[in-house]
């Protein structure tokens, strides 16, 4: 904390050198930029919602070097992101509810592109995508927004056509390890008031920071981490007529990911020594327990004969392609009536590719996993409003429906033999071996969901509006087939319907002072495990899994104080999650013999329940008009309630380091920090007339994160700080950035394998530096 001070002062310092005179563009009265957020489907100001939301603009991402869901992360108290070893399962966490299952096809917060939802983690991430803005929405927002968006949502809003203007920009940015991006866009009125189109290229690259120690490696294996991504879109939009408008966007992102910096170590090995557990037949420990360490050298038996450092056999990586078109149209009858339409069609693929082929070393090196996919998505949404311009009564009443085809494999090596770094699942239903023996659940599997849901939401104001009252409601009905093509038995059916409400009471205390409460429930699918897990034969109710629900209770403030110099924000919260979807181990398997090496397979079902409590704090504070500081906090205990277990520890745990009968009652939940902070210091001034400069640094820090439920290995806490300096003219801005900036080296995941003993610890990039110039016409 003393050397981002020390760094911020020095920054500032190094600012105000320049010159004595501040930017004219700040105003005399400490006033905010008004922020327009789209949380509940209509414009309106941040501070008027009555919601938890940390939005941040395209300006932030320039100033912040924010260029994926990684550095969105890093600047939202609340919000985890796990990229794991590789991109293909990406996990997204808020207000600390982690799903248990990270190949899962819903996630617990829904990503959504202009509110059009956007389906599978593999597709999540559109990095260089022409962005005005990137909101992140806490909470459950099933009523409005469906699609599972249990533990709240992420709303990219893309940058629109201008009707009534030429507008183009351009950005380059070139810096360490690699690093190269460009980005191009454009906006032209084909018909002043009437016509207008938009387009934009975006291409990145990055070689990695961390070295690869491993024997022989190709020129592209030398550094981890890299990657290649590719976005473009164009769209377009009318107004042919007063009240009436249509828009189409069509969105295509390209992204190859090398694997990460990462390293493996596994019990089963003897070349490898865990720390604690029961030990095996072979003498080595089943788990690691304690703080994961960033060198893996300390793993390392007598026998080992492994070199120091990562190593990773050269890796085709992850790949993911996703399409995306969505078409809009609004007409608006006047006296506060008005009807909106949004279309959406989504198509993606993915794969990841992890070999060990022509591996001399034995022990610490990543084991065959390859999974890919494909995913056909498709939806509809009308909506009928009523915002008249005084009265008390508003509200809307609308309905979804949507269409789903997903083909998920996991395990392509066994099925398919070997793949390259091209592999793209066309069918996972064709052929593939007889997987009935293998120990583990491997996945061949085709999926048809189709969902209709009504939606309505209705608003009373009173008190000359200071005081307004909001029931939002919706009704989903969800139709699901599913194929286990490993079992190659017939198709399984299963049907879930979700009622989720939303209370909303708020209060303007004074012109600048909201204060709000709110209930709201959550509601997250149920699946299928398939007919078969490893080597059982599920039975009938262990085949799937219902629906789990959370009720979150959140009271709020949101708040101008000393005539706009300090805007802070709060919400306290109570989360209640039932029905809670737990690892566990199928009936009819021996738990006896996974001490003899046999790995137990592990099936999803409703065991579970936990609750979570919690603040978080934001704002900004003007110290001078030249001075600006930012921040956000959260913190939050969430627990597994009494009487929650987690069978897939059954035979594995033995009363000495975790309870015999897998009972995880009052352990906090994996993958998500107790406590997040950002803070952020901005000194802006001038040059000269028409030429402004700004000083920034970022300080982060998320404390540890726990690996797995029984609470025995965790990710240290870590921190960051970043750091900006730029020059900018009114077309043009030059910004020198730095990342990590005292490279720092941690853990940042892992993910474990309870089978194997298996833990897959990532690494942090190390420092980065660069410069980024924009240009705007």
């Amino acid at each position: 904390m003393m050397r981002s001070l020390l760094l911020t002062s020095t920054l500032i310092g190094t600012a105000g050198a320049f010159v004595g005179t501040h930017s004219p563009a700040l105003a005399q009265e400490f006033e905010v930029e008004e922020l327009v957020v789209t949380a509940r489907k209509k414009e309106e100001s941040l501070q008027d919602v009555p919601l938890s939301i940390t939005a941040l603009t395209s300006n932030d991402f320039i100033k912040r070097s924010i260029n994926d869901l990684t550095g969105v992360a890093l600047f939202t108290a609340g919000l985890d992101f796990d990229n794991f070893s590789n991109t293909f399962n990406r996990v997204v966490t808020i207000r600390g509810l982690t799903q248990a299952n990270v190949q899962n096809r819903v996630q617990n917060v829904a990503v959504f592109l202009d509110g059009a939802f956007v389906p599978r983690s593999y597709s999540i991430d559109i990095g260089l995508m022409d962005l005005e803005r990137v909101e992140v929405v806490k909470g459950p927002q099933s009523a409005l927004y469906g699609q599972n968006a249990f533990a709240g949502a992420i709303n990219y809003v893309a940058k629109k056509p201008q009707l009534d203007d030429f507008e183009a920009s351009g950005l380059v940015t070139a810096g360490s390890a690699g690093r190269l991006d460009f980005r191009v866009s454009a906006g032209v009125p084909i018909v002043t008031d009437k016509l207008a189109v938009r387009g934009s290229y975006g291409w990145s690259e990055y070689g990695g920071t961390r070295t690869n120690s491993f024997p022989d490696v190709s020129e592209r294996g030398e550094k981890l981490g890299g990657w290649e991504r590719e976005a473009y879109n164009v769209a377009l939009l009318a107004r042919p007529f007063e009240g009436f408008e249509l828009g189409a966007m069509y969105m295509e992102t390209n992204s190859t990911s090398e694997i990460r910096p990462s390293y493996q170590v596994q019990g089963t090995d003897p070349k490898i020594s865990l720390n604690c557990g029961p030990l095996r037949p072979t003498g080595s420990p089943t788990f690691f327990c304690g703080e994961l360490p960033s060198n893996p050298s300390s793993f390392q038996t007598a026998s080992s004969t492994r070199p120091d450092g990562l190593l990773i056999p050269d890796q085709p990586g992850a790949i993911a392609d996703t399409r995306f078109i969505r078409a809009n149209a609004s007409y608006d009858f006047g006296n506060g009536v008005a009807i909106n339409y949004i279309f959406a069609d989504v198509s993606s693929e993915a794969s990841e590719v992890s070999l060990s082929t022509n591996n001399p070393l034995s022990d610490f090196v990543l084991a065959e996993q390859k999974q890919g996919g494909e995913n056909e998505f498709q939806s509809h949404e009308v909506r009928l409003v009523y915002e008249p311009d005084d009265g008390p009564l508003s509200g809307e009443i609308g309905y979804y429906n949507a269409q789903t085809n997903d083909d998920f494999v996991f395990g392509l090596n066994l099925l398919f033999g070997a793949a390259g770094p091209g592999l793209v699942v066309e069918d996972p239903s064709m052929g593939g071996a007889d997987l009935t023996g293998f120990p583990i659940p491997l996945s061949n599997s085709t999926l048809d969901e189709t969902i209709h849901a009504l939606f309505g939401a209705i608003r009373y104001s009173f008190m000359d509006d200071r005081a307004r009252l909001s029931f939002e409601a919706r009704q989903d009905w969800v139709d699901v087939t599913f194929l286990d093509n490993v079992a190659n038995i017939s198709e399984q059916t299963d049907s879930f319907a979700n009622f989720t409400p939303r209370f909303i009471a708020e209060y303007d205390l004074t012109d600048d002072t909201l204060l709000y409460a709110s209930a709201a429930r959550g509601a997250k699918a149920g699946g299928f495990n398939g007919f078969i897990a490893g080597s059982v034969t599920l039975i009938e109710d262990e085949q799937s899994f219902d629906s789990e629900f959370n009720w979150t209770y959140e009271i709020g403030t949101k708040n101008s104080f000393f005539d706009g110099r300090l805007t802070l924000n709060a919400a306290l919260y109570y989360i209640d999650w039932s029905n809670q979807q737990i690892t566990q181990q199928p009936t009819g398997f021996d738990v006896n013999d996974v001490m003899l090496g046999t790995a137990a397979p592990v099936i999803f079902l409703n065991v579970g329940s936990s609750r979570n409590i919690g603040i978080e704090l934001e704002g900004q504070f003007f110290a001078t008009q030249a001075l600006t500081f930012n921040y956000a906090v959260s913190a939050n205990d969430p627990k597994f309630k009494d009487g929650t277990t987690s069978g897939q520890f059954v035979g594995f745990c033995d009363d000495v380091i975790c309870p015999a009968d897998g009972d995880i009652s009052g352990n906090t939940l994996s993958r998500q920090s107790k406590f997040q902070t950002t803070i952020g210091a901005q000194y802006d001034g001038t040059l000269t007339e028409g030429i402004d400069y700004f000083a920034r640094a970022d300080f982060s820090y998320q404390s540890r994160q726990f690996v797995d439920n029984m609470n025995l290995a965790w990710v240290p806490g870590r921190t960051n700080v970043n750091a900006s300096l730029g020059v900018s003219g009114e077309r043009w801005s030059v910004t020198a950035w730095a990342e990590n900036l005292f490279d720092q080296t941690f853990v940042t995941d892992s993910l474990f394998v309870l089978q194997f003993s298996r833990y897959q610890p990532s690494l942090n990039e190390g420092f980065r530096a660069g410069v980024t110039l924009t240009a705007n016409y």
